[in-house]
């Protein structure tokens, strides 16, 4: 057989592996074939693209809760682990159910809340509190108690560090520091309430820029303090001075107190400039958020941005950072950063205004509040979001022609292959840059954990195309490592 001239052979535009992830920062024209223009509710690891997984219809625990859901985090008592939950009103913990510790709290999603565990004259206590409510002390058992002392304290962070409990940005006894960390003395026993004792005191931090401390969060040997414009490090020198403290990023701070994920070397937050970077401890920003940036920006309520959270799972490398759209009371978008691939995700979400990262009995669990007030597990196993199902796609970058080899040849796509597991997947393509979409056909994907190649019959003669894969069933899913778009050149009369 005579081969086929070459105006009649077939060609392909391949996207290997189409899981680089969500870039907003390039035309979709210039974009690495195998990142994305425009993605919801979609995951990215190890090469592949899927429909992300939800929360199940059943809420993570049992309980009357009341108050708006704040933070959750887990807490080793002398009696055993115990997960925590905050609202604005009350503190819980879980047994077989949510149980009240302590309520009529007056917290707000606005100041947040701070927890964290010490140890203090003969066991590992839990310290809460927040700028609204002041801080107190539980021991495992029965109720919570306000913390004995001279001045009533109400820290918007509460940290342990070198032997000592450390306070920051605090209000004293009516009067608000907003720059100040107070520490409590180093004895025999750790008692962590000792703040009038020889060794104890407190200090403004007057330099770098901004007005009030946001968070201060354990990074290596040291202490991260992150005003709303500067960031610095707070260090353990020993002496009559006891703590330094340097700027060493001023100009960017943290946006929200609790929009900030400590990986242990470094740490991964959103920045006042609505960016998010990662930090190491050092002198610059390493900005990782650049692809998602613009979306922030144009999008973000500003008037509440400071209810924007983060919540980790460290098993699956994700940090999902939550933000209030349009004029959104609470977070109903959540974007998701894989540290190990280095992708960026955008998914839709009920309203939250909390979460937390739980790990007890060797399990890792990631948790969402709802600002309704429900407790949900986001267990990467669920299908829908409650009963709810996801609406999931993802689309490819515009594959364009070259304007002058257009004219000539006027080329044809012809067919589009997908490598993929699961159930449906429906096919839409337009031709002006996402403004329009055409329905052009779904198809069974048959094999739920076998990955297949599957085709979709298409023709259409373009210059620019994109393509967009969806869907948007409840109690299904997909997955895709390959996608291939067959084109040729027009046959010449």
């Amino acid at each position: 057989m005579a081969n086929k001239q070459p105006y009649l052979r077939s060609s392909i535009y391949p996207i290997y592996s189409p899981a680089r992830g969500l870039a907003l920062n390039t035309p979709s024209t210039f974009l690495d074939p195998r990142s994305s223009p425009d993605v919801q509710n979609v995951r990215f690891y190890d090469g592949i693209v899927e429909k992300r997984t939800g929360y199940p219809s059943t809420t993570y625990a049992s309980g009357t809760i009341t108050g708006v859901p704040i933070k959750l985090q887990t807490y080793a008592g002398p009696n055993g682990d115990y997960e925590m939950f905050m609202t604005t009103t009350n503190l819980y913990y879980k047994t077989d159910q949510w149980t009240s510790i302590l309520g009529s709290m007056s917290n707000t999603v606005n100041d947040r809340v701070t927890m964290c565990t010490m140890f203090n004259t003969d066991a590992f206590d839990l310290y809460f509190g927040s700028k609204k409510t002041g801080m107190r002390r539980w021991t495992g058992t029965g109720n919570s108690f306000a913390i004995t002392s001279d001045t009533v304290f109400k820290p918007k962070v509460i940290l342990p560090y070198q032997f000592r409990m450390l306070l920051f940005n605090v209000d004293e006894d009516g009067t608000d520091f907003p720059i100040k960390f107070r520490y409590t003395v180093a004895n025999p026993t750790n008692v962590a309430t000792a703040w009038t004792a020889t060794g104890s005191g407190s200090r403004n931090m007057i330099q770098g820029a901004g007005t009030q401390i946001m968070n201060a969060v354990a990074i290596k040997d040291y202490v991260g303090v992150y005003k709303d414009k500067s960031v610095s490090v707070l260090d353990y020198v020993g002496g009559s001075s006891i703590f330094s403290t340097a700027v060493h990023i001023d100009g960017i701070g943290l946006l929200a107190q609790d929009a900030i994920v400590n990986l242990g070397t470094s740490h991964i937050f959103m920045g006042s400039d609505y960016n998010i970077y990662e930090w190491n401890g050092g002198w610059e920003l390493v900005p990782i958020g650049n692809a998602v940036k613009k979306y922030i920006k144009d999008n973000i309520y500003k008037a509440n941005a400071k209810r924007c959270f983060a919540v980790a799972n460290f098993e699956k490398t994700e940090a999902h950072f939550f933000i209030p759209i349009g004029t959104d009371d609470y977070p109903t978008r959540f974007l998701t950063y894989n540290w190990t691939d280095k992708s960026w995700a955008l998914n839709t979400v009920a309203s939250c205004s909390g979460g937390g990262n739980l790990n007890t009995d060797g399990v890792e669990k990631s948790i969402f509040g709802l600002s309704a007030g429900t407790v949900h597990n986001y267990d990467y196993s669920s299908l829908n979001d409650g009963s709810t199902a996801i609406n999931s796609y993802f689309t490819t970058p515009d594959i364009t022609i070259d304007k002058e080899e257009y004219k000539i040849k006027r080329k044809d796509f012809t067919n589009v292959y997908i490598d993929a597991k699961g159930d449906n997947l429906s096919m839409y393509y337009s031709v002006d840059e996402s403004e329009n979409w055409t329905d052009a056909n779904t198809i069974s994907l048959e094999e739920p954990s076998v990955y297949q190649l599957h085709q979709y019959p298409f023709t259409i003669a373009a210059r620019n195309i994109r393509f967009k894969f969806a869907n948007s069933t409840k109690d299904e899913s997909y997955s895709v490592r390959f996608v291939g778009i067959e084109n040729k050149d027009r046959e010449r009369k």
